[in-house]
């Protein structure tokens, strides 16, 4: 049995319905690349603006890494200041402890001059002022 292989298109065969159809599966096909090309744009799109983004994440954190670098060395330096405020509580606490011996010593000493004025006192009689109160002569010449 032979078969023609030969395919042979009578355009004058299709109806309109059929015209029809197969135009709104053209318009359909073509709407389709159409929404194709356009959902490929938003996700060129939107990689870009994610990429965008990453930059701008990176340079946030760069930043913010150089503005919190300081912190690792904040206890380092807080213990030195705090040992530094106890060395000087314990300097002020001597000189304060220093001046009050001295004050108890000089208090000692004016003790010990009250006493010695006082036995020179008693040892030396005291003169007393005397004071002249003769009248002035007012009938002198002058």
């Amino acid at each position: 049995m032979e078969t023609n292989k030969n395919i042979q298109w009578n355009l004058g065969t299709f109806n309109v319905p059929t015209l029809v159809g197969l135009l709104g599966i053209g318009v359909m096909v073509f709407n389709a690349g159409q929404n194709i090309q356009a959902q490929e744009s938003r996700i060129t799109t939107i990689e870009n603006s994610r990429a965008e983004r990453s930059i701008a994440f990176g340079k946030v954190t760069d930043i913010t890494t150089a503005n919190t670098s300081a912190i690792a060395n904040l206890v380092y330096r807080m213990t030195v200041a705090e040992q530094g405020i106890v060395a000087v509580n314990a300097r002020v606490d001597r000189q304060t402890d220093a001046l009050q011996d001295f004050g108890k010593e000089l208090a000692k000493v004016n003790t010990n001059i009250e006493l010695l004025t006082q036995e020179i006192k008693m040892l030396v009689p005291e003169k007393k002022a005397q004071l002249d109160i003769t009248p002035p002569d007012l009938t002198a010449k002058r």
